[in-house]
């Protein structure tokens, strides 16, 4: 429209639209989180004493563990006991919770498999496996060459949203184990989480 100096001129309404078009992201923008998770915790735990394997082996991240453990024994029962505890930290960025808060949430992603194996097994050998995170254990059987064997497994793949507190930081544990009696005796655990 035309002013009385005959000028075009935009209408109020039109101005006032703008205006707030250019600031509304301004006003709703909500921090950058530029912080991260990070992953700690050392697994402890091993086999019977005099057995043979490779011993606890271990790799870490940032934000991801993982470890594993193999036994043999033979004609005597090999036992593993291993136990986890991980901290899960939100880290902000230049150290400030107050301008880089935590996400209310962090997901979890564990895979654990835990085995007691029997080779050349007799009829009463014994096998049993916990992989951690609650996977029911499955015993089966196979006959022929070289021999019978018998072996229980526990494992899984398991994804969790957890709630985080104020301060950022969550705690979990997981206790993992396996035996095998009979003959030549074998055992394994595996496990590996990483957050997001």
């Amino acid at each position: 429209m035309k002013n009385n100096t005959g000028k075009f001129r935009l209408p109020q309404s039109v101005i006032a639209l703008a205006v707030a078009a250019a600031i509304s992201p301004l006003l709703f923008a909500q921090p950058a989180q530029a912080g991260y998770w990070k992953l700690t915790g050392t697994p402890t735990g091993g086999y019977t004493p005099g057995s043979s394997g490779s011993g606890l082996m271990t790799q870490f991240g940032t934000n991801s563990m993982s470890f594993t453990d193999y036994g043999i024994y033979s004609y005597v029962a090999i036992a593993g006991s291993f136990t986890y505890t991980g901290t899960i930290q939100w880290v902000p960025n230049n150290g400030n919770l107050k301008t880089d808060p935590a996400p209310a949430t962090v997901t979890v992603t564990e895979t654990s498999d835990s085995y007691g194996t029997v080779l050349y097994s007799n009829p009463s050998a014994k096998t049993s496996a916990l992989d951690g995170l609650g996977d029911p254990p499955v015993t089966t059987y196979t006959t022929g060459y070289p021999g019978n064997s018998q072996t229980t497994q526990s494992q899984g793949t398991h994804t969790t949203i957890v709630s985080v507190p104020t301060g950022g930081s969550v705690q979990f544990t997981r206790i993992f184990s396996t035996f095998a009696s009979g003959a030549l005796n074998e055992g394994l655990v595996s496990y590996s989480v990483s957050v997001k």
